[in-house]
């Protein structure tokens, strides 16, 4: 981190060190930007996060289709963004290739998992309904409560404590400055550390704090849960491939470890509850029991920065701010998308098609 000048300049001053914020910074100043970002010193949301990169078994809703259609580009955008991030960090990108299976583990899943099913034969998608013989063939680390599902080859994930050291990486060797200390918008510029940054152009990349530097877009923290358990001696994962159900995930990572989450609560705090880790714990013993073996290896509590209509914020609004934030559920998956979308706008160009229903002007 740099020391604080008490002025300087850039064509682009970005506030939030999180995947949009990094990932922005980083193509601003591979192309050419003088780029100073603010870093409050806090952990990025995107670590307490599996980094699913699904964007069909997310689909549960015909009405959103445009909002579907944007996840489905981020999703096959994945692959090429990896590389490019692996040749510009040197560093692994956290992508990994793995598959999923959406099943469903208890009565009540069933309508949900044939939803999604029909949902993508409408969508131009058609997956065999596969019965509990022929997913323990898929992933045999499944248990006897799991009764039928869909299988999703194409769904892969990236490991976001990985993703952000390879993007931190990144953006120092593209000449990206980073000063620590929290942030404030200023007329033509930012304040942070007691220093002030004279920018062209102001990136808010604040996460679920980006409403307390504008009023302009309404977001708010919605608080998720997660567990990590890990491989000991004799008891190794017993699972190859994501597994979702309507009320769970787990995300089997290269090294082992089994993330397992998460809550949805509409809350600020980051307190881990014990009524929070019996719940994903039921699920996922009843969704895989030999996961019981595997030893606890940790617990996490994040903000997931959502808008008043659960869509992202990317764009520039009235005032001329560039807002980046709004990612929910869906930060990691939506990078490509989003990291390029936000480049643009604070470049002064206008948003891809893929992004442009992200408009922070529909908030009026």
């Amino acid at each position: 981190m740099a020391d604080h000048p008490h002025t300087t300049t850039a064509d682009v001053a970005v506030i939030g060190a999180g995947v949009w914020g990094l990932t922005a910074a980083w193509l601003l100043a591979a192309d050419g930007a003088r780029v100073v970002l603010a870093d409050d010193g806090g952990a990025p949301t995107a670590e307490v996060a599996a980094g699913m990169l699904c964007p069909w078994s997310e689909h549960e809703d015909d009405g959103e289709h445009d909002f579907y259609g944007s996840l489905r580009t981020a999703a096959a955008g994945w692959p090429a963004f990896a590389a490019r991030l692996e040749q510009a960090s040197g560093r692994p990108s956290g992508f990994h290739r793995c598959g999923s299976v959406y099943v469903a583990a208890r009565p009540e899943h069933l309508g949900a998992v044939r939803r999604v099913r029909d949902t993508l034969a409408r969508n131009g998608r058609s997956e065999d309904w596969q019965d509990a013989d022929r997913l323990a063939d898929v992933e045999p680390g499944l248990g006897p409560a799991v009764s039928g599902g869909i299988a999703l080859d194409d769904e892969h994930q990236a490991d976001p404590s990985v993703l952000v050291a390879a993007l931190r990486e990144a953006a120092a060797r593209a000449g990206v400055v980073m000063l620590t200390g929290s942030a404030a918008i200023a007329n033509g510029g930012i304040r942070v550390g007691g220093g002030e940054v004279t920018a062209g152009a102001v990136v808010n990349a604040a996460g679920h704090a980006a409403g307390r530097l504008s009023r302009r877009v309404p977001v708010r923290p919605v608080k998720g849960q997660i567990l990590t358990l890990a491989p000991r001696a004799d008891h190794p994962s017993p699972l190859r491939r994501m597994v979702r159900t309507p009320s769970c995930y787990l995300v089997p990572r290269p090294d082992g470890r089994v993330v397992v989450g998460a809550t949805q609560e509409e809350r600020g705090d980051r307190d881990v509850t014990a009524v929070g880790v019996l719940d994903l714990l039921d699920d996922a013993l009843r969704i895989s029991p030999e996961l019981a073996e595997l030893r606890l290896a940790g617990t996490a509590a994040g903000l997931r920065p959502a808008t008043a209509d659960l869509r992202p914020a990317i764009g520039r609004d009235a005032d001329g701010l560039v807002w980046a934030t709004g990612g929910f559920r869906h930060g990691v998956l939506l990078l490509p998308v989003a990291g390029a979308a936000i480049a643009a706008a604070a470049g002064g160009r206008p948003l891809p098609a893929e992004a442009a229903q992200f408009d922070p002007g529909r908030f009026g």
